[in-house]
């Protein structure tokens, strides 16, 4: 039998912030969790709040609807 997966998302309702190191990454307000069964939370920055000039463009492509909506996981 196969094991079903299940995935919510949804807006976080407080600010969300990603420091790494002394590096500002992203802060927002709209940020959103997701949630899939086996895996641990991920959060979605719409673009306008991630430093994009810090980030490298990854080749990988998502294969899910929320990530190709111009999110960024953090």
């Amino acid at each position: 039998m196969r094991k079903v997966s299940r995935i919510e998302h949804y807006p976080v309702s407080r600010r969300v912030q990603v420091h790494i190191d002394v590096k500002f990454l992203a802060d927002s307000i709209q940020a959103i969790e997701l949630s899939e069964t086996g895996y641990p939370p991920r959060h979605y920055f719409p673009c306008k709040d991630v430093r994009m000039d810090l980030l490298t463009l990854s080749e990988r492509r998502p294969a899910a609807r929320l990530k190709a909506r111009g999110c960024i996981s953090l």
